[in-house]
């Protein structure tokens, strides 16, 4: 079930990562 945790934490920093990237090209 760890892996869960681990997919659920990379995608929470990928829409982070992806939000700060918009951001920054508009």
């Amino acid at each position: 079930m760890n892996f869960l945790h681990y997919f659920g934490a990379a995608l929470g920093l990928g829409m982070i990562v992806i939000g700060a990237g918009l951001g920054i090209g508009r």
